[in-house]
This record gives structure tokens, C-alpha cells and sequence, in this order.
């Protein structure tokens, strides 16, 4: 698979776990602004743990059919 495919993934993950963080934050009363930066840096986290799962995930997939060659 190739970078931008990886890169894809990553945007998805954490465009959509900022989202949902932030808007959690939001709903329990925070600041906008403290809910912001947590759910930055909790994205990221999230994000990055999930692309090193669906990696892995893939690899392992990939090993067990190797192409032909």
C-alpha cells in the first residue's frame, strides 16, 4: 500500500476522533478552547494507535498470501 493511501487513513482517523473528542469536552462543559486542545492531542494519539493497529493488521494479512513471483 502505498503513502498517500496510509496518509488517507491517518486525516480520516483523526479528523473524526478530534470531532468526536471535542465534542465530548464540549458537552461535559469545558471552555471551547480547552476542549480544542485536548481533543488535538487526544486525536493524534488516538489516530496514530489506530494506523499502527490497521498496519500491523495489514502486514500480517499480506504475509499469509504472498504473491507469486
Amino acid at each position: 500500500m502505498k503513502t498517500g493511501y496510509w496518509l488517507r487513513r491517518f486525516a480520516l482517523a483523526y479528523l473524526l476522533a478530534l470531532a468526536f473528542i471535542t465534542g465530548g469536552q464540549l458537552l461535559r462543559g469545558r471552555p471551547p478552547e480547552l476542549a480544542f486542545t485536548h481533543g488535538l492531542l487526544w486525536a493524534l494519539i488516538t489516530a496514530a494507535v489506530y494506523l499502527v493497529g490497521f498496519a500491523w493488521r495489514a502486514r500480517r494479512e499480506c504475509a499469509a498470501f504472498p504473491e507469486d513471483g
